[in-house]
């Protein structure tokens, strides 16, 4: 009876370490993709080596952070998020402006999520803002022209207009929120 306990638990021990995989992180696989599409990128052989011993040592940092049980899940996330910033500092680094841009744009589209639509609503509203302020200016422009002999209808229109202004601009500060 012992033995086939035994080899119930070994079985089970055996059946979920087979299935614990380790997740490659996100930015080792974007250095991974940034190298296996090099030729699209124009890297350079010294860009290449760079990548390279780039992708090493994060592998190196990013084990040593989840192996680290002096730190909490929080904490551990930090250094994560630090590391990546610092990932892309580098690349940003490495790279010319144009590879940059094109993988940047990449990753966007490839990891396209909350995150980037909440970060293009965001940028929608911002020129929304943008484009009422030029109105609002052209539209001060274009009074003072017209009431250029009457300043008390001058100043009557400018206040209406301004009460628009920040009412709409209010709307589409809320709308951000």
């Amino acid at each position: 009876m012992k033995k086939y306990i035994v080899l119930a638990a070994c079985l089970l021990v055996t059946t979920l370490q087979a299935q614990h995989v380790n997740e490659p992180n996100q930015n080792n696989n974007d250095i991974s993709d940034l190298l296996d599409r090099g030729e699209e990128y124009r890297l350079s052989a010294k860009q290449k080596e760079q990548l390279i011993a780039r992708k090493k040592k994060i592998g190196k940092e990013y084990a040593a952070i989840g192996k680290d049980r002096s730190l909490s899940g929080y904490e551990k996330g930090v250094k994560k998020r630090a590391l990546s910033q610092e990932i892309e500092n580098d690349i940003r680094a490495i790279l010319y402006e144009k590879q940059y841009l094109k993988w940047s744009n990449y990753n966007q589209q490839k990891y396209k999520g909350d995150y980037y639509e909440y970060d293009a609503l965001n940028d929608e509203i911002e020129a929304k803002i943008d484009r009422l302020e030029k109105e609002y200016e052209q539209d001060i422009k274009r009074m003072e022209q017209t009431y250029s002999r009457d300043k008390n209808a001058l100043k009557r229109e400018k206040n209406k207009r301004k009460a628009q202004y920040k009412n709409e601009k209010q709307r589409l500060k809320e709308e951000k929120k």
